[in-house]
């Protein structure tokens, strides 16, 4: 049975969805991250992709999505198996050129405004241009009421969780709070915001009725 929480999701999801594909997205509202996966799996195969590449996304592996690519008959590009940093920076460019990058928003206004904050530009980059495809998976957690408040979460809630994830030498990190740094350390280097997108549908977003990632 749904929870009060998920219940709530359930009410506001759709309208949600409405408001991207308002925007020029391709959106759908599903209940869990199982459906999330089963969804990804069949545009992946609608839109016969080839290669996909992705940045970092701790919804993706909540859902699963990692496993499944690996287990399709695709070009993997995984920067995390690179033997060195320029081997890495280079798969991260390779991304770039895949029929899909995969990815999450640190945040969602209630009125299909994607926030998304990066420290080198490398997911953003993917997202906006470069790609024929971007799949995004979203929780109901990173949805605010307006654009205001889908910012501060970015700020404020996304990005100290991804420092700590990721053990930055950031203020964040250490205090759980963003303090506007400047150090060569931080992750929030760009902000984009998703007024809309062009080609339309280019962008595909799963907006899922549970908590998931940062």
């Amino acid at each position: 049975m749904r929870t009060p929480k998920e219940r709530q999701y359930d009410l506001l999801g759709p309208r949600v969805v409405e408001a991207l594909v308002r925007r020029g997205n391709e959106a759908v509202y599903v209940t869990d991250a199982a459906a999330a996966r089963e969804q990804i799996h069949a545009w992946l195969l609608r839109d016969q992709v080839r290669s996909v590449g992705w940045g970092g996304t701790e919804t993706m592996t909540e859902c699963g999505v990692f496993d499944l690519v690996r287990e399709m008959d695709l070009e993997v590009i995984d920067r995390d198996t690179a033997e060195s940093f320029e081997k890495r920076q280079d798969m991260m460019r390779r991304a770039l050129a895949a029929d899909a990058f995969l990815m999450s928003f640190n945040a969602l206004s209630a009125d299909g405004i994607a926030i998304n904050i990066d420290g080198i530009g490398n997911r953003l980059s993917a997202m906006i241009w470069g790609p024929k495809y971007v799949y995004a998976i979203v929780g109901m957690n990173k949805v605010a009421p307006d654009y205001d408040s889908a910012v501060l979460r970015a700020r404020q809630v996304a990005s100290p969780m991804n420092a700590i994830r990721l053990e930055c030498d950031t203020p964040c990190a250490t205090t759980g709070r963003c303090a506007d740094c400047m150090g060569d350390n931080s992750i929030c280097s760009y902000f984009v915001a998703n007024r809309r997108v062009r080609p339309r549908g280019r962008i595909k977003v799963i907006l899922v009725g549970a908590d998931l990632g940062f």
